[in-house]
């Protein structure tokens, strides 16, 4: 709990979301990957990834806009926008918490290799659970 406080105190204004601070308490971060053996090689197929507490990172302003200095279109329309990286380890983007009004209140978003941002979930919790289901 801390450890918590201590990252909020430092990238404050954000405040991680109560479920996310949840899953932080039990496991700080996520690794889990598989594969598959074939032909005595081991295929990757798949892997669940969640950042350590330490290695959660804000996103930096200009993520939100476009290359004229727009806010990009898919976003939400509120004043303020901030994010932080839960999973930046996949090959065709990242994963963020984006917060949108409210600081403690953030969704689930995913940006793309082209920058362009695609609603996942509305809480940590709803993104833990489709990620589970569909194995990463």
């Amino acid at each position: 709990a801390a450890s918590i406080a201590e990252w909020e105190r430092q990238h404050s204004p954000l405040r991680l979301p109560n479920d996310y601070k949840a899953f932080l308490l039990s496991s700080d971060g996520l690794l889990l990957r598989w594969s598959v053996l074939h032909c005595r090689q081991r295929l990757p197929i798949g892997h669940m990834h969640l950042a350590r507490l330490a290695d959660l990172r804000p996103v930096p302003d200009s993520a939100f806009l476009t290359a004229t200095g727009e806010r990009r279109p898919e976003l939400p329309s509120e004043a303020q926008l901030r994010a932080v990286e839960l999973d930046a380890r996949t090959s065709s983007g990242r994963v963020c918490l984006l917060y949108a009004g409210g600081e403690g209140r953030a969704q689930v978003w995913f940006q793309d290799a082209s920058c362009s941002w695609s609603f996942v979930a509305s809480s940590f919790v709803d993104y833990f659970r489709l990620m589970v289901l569909h194995r990463g």
